[in-house]
């Protein structure tokens, strides 16, 4: 019998050190293009507020914006979103954020600070009948929010925590748009109007690939 050939050497992976271009964001963004989804799981709706699946972030991401956001290469440091900037006050009790200015959801409407507070008073104290996965996690924490201008408003809490900030950074806040969901009697089913990087084009329940 004829031996097999040895197999050449695995190349070692080379290590790169990390650079100024390598931070995030990774370049200018581009225009145009199509992101197909498909999850296994059923997803009844993409409404961040109203779903518990952890299939609805994978998705809904891609065309919502949250106030944070966290780094990409994993070390949870947490990033400006929509939230230009925040400033945390001496007894931590409050939290100011300053929102981006400029910035328009997908059917034209300028993003103000009243959807940003309609978006977490949503989550924290869901309308009557709309589920409420994630009450629990920041009733405990808020106090009381206020509008300060169009663009800036304020989050009081109830005692000194920086749980809040790693909560809106966890991609389960979205801001969403308030005149939309006074319209539609707070609902978003099947529709998703967000300020992210895609428009929804379709939504299918149940497709087969």
């Amino acid at each position: 019998r004829t031996p097999l050939p040895t197999p050449p050497p695995r190349p070692t992976p080379a290590l790169v050190a990390p650079t100024a271009a390598m931070d995030w964001p990774p370049g200018e963004p581009r225009r145009g293009g199509i992101l197909v989804g498909m999850h296994q799981s059923r997803t009844p709706s993409l409404d961040l507020h109203r779903e518990s699946s952890s299939q609805v972030p994978y998705i809904a991401q891609s065309f919502y914006n949250g106030l944070l956001t966290f780094h990409p290469d994993g070390s949870y440091r947490i990033l400006s979103d929509l939230a230009e900037s925040w400033e945390v006050s001496p007894d931590a009790k409050v939290i100011t954020f300053r929102l981006r200015k400029g910035v328009k959801f997908h059917d034209g409407a300028p993003l103000t600070a009243a959807d940003a507070l309609y978006s977490l008073n949503r989550q924290t104290n869901p309308p009557a009948g709309m589920p409420g996965p994630r009450a629990g996690v920041f009733q405990p924490l808020i106090e009381r929010m206020e509008a300060v201008d169009s663009h800036t408003f304020r989050v009081h809490l109830k005692y000194p925590s920086g749980s809040l900030l790693n909560i809106l950074a966890g991609g389960w806040f979205a801001v969403m748009p308030k005149h939309i969901l006074e319209k539609n009697n707070d609902a978003l089913v099947p529709t998703a109007v967000g300020t992210g990087p895609f428009k929804l084009k379709r939504f299918e329940v149940g497709a087969v690939a």
